[in-house]
């Protein structure tokens, strides 16, 4: 049997289109307008096994990072910075990591971008920071793995978007004077 011609359903049933009157649809994607002050930082990462080859899991990669990053007694930011326990929770607010890459609101602290590890050789290479299992006093993993922060870039807001503020800057460096860093 083709079932009722209405529905469909069955061999041969028409197709009626289920939503006929949805006009609007619903997005994650929310209007906003930059401050001129907008940016942001974008860390490359690379994590491999002890014999070279890529981690492909993203729960791996995100645990090996943080555990890189954070550890309370070898992690990066106990080593070469003095944050405090509220200041590292609020640096764990603006970081997304995100794979193979991580975004941070602000540099992270030990990863600055004028770090000699991150300026290309004479080939184009960089040595990059070792977050784990680099031998400089970075945490070893209990299955061997590396994970390495090879590029560093600060990224604003693109010239197109910031029209809209062209001829304000001396207002708009007043109030970001008066603000200071409150990311």
């Amino acid at each position: 049997r083709g079932g009722s011609r209405r529905r469909g359903g069955g061999r041969g049933g028409s197709y009626e289109k289920p939503f006929p009157q949805a006009r609007d649809v619903l997005s994650n994607l929310l209007p906003c307008q930059l401050s001129p002050g907008f940016k942001f930082y974008q860390y490359s990462v690379d994590c491999a096994d002890k014999r070279g080859k890529l981690i492909d899991s993203r729960l791996r990669r995100f645990q090996l990072f943080n555990f890189g990053l954070f550890d309370p007694k070898a992690g990066l930011v106990r080593r070469k910075t003095n944050l405090n326990e509220r200041q590292i929770k609020e640096l764990k607010k603006v970081i997304f990591f995100q794979g193979s890459y991580v975004l941070s609101a602000r540099p992270i602290p030990g990863l600055e971008l004028d770090l000699e590890d991150f300026k290309p050789d004479a080939n184009g290479n960089t040595k990059g920071v070792a977050l784990v299992g680099g031998g400089d006093g970075s945490p070893s993993s209990d299955e061997g793995d590396i994970v390495t922060v090879v590029q560093v870039q600060g990224l604003c807001a693109p010239i197109e978007m910031m029209e809209d503020v062209r001829g304000k800057e001396d207002e708009i460096g007043q109030l970001t004077a008066a603000m200071g860093d409150i990311t």
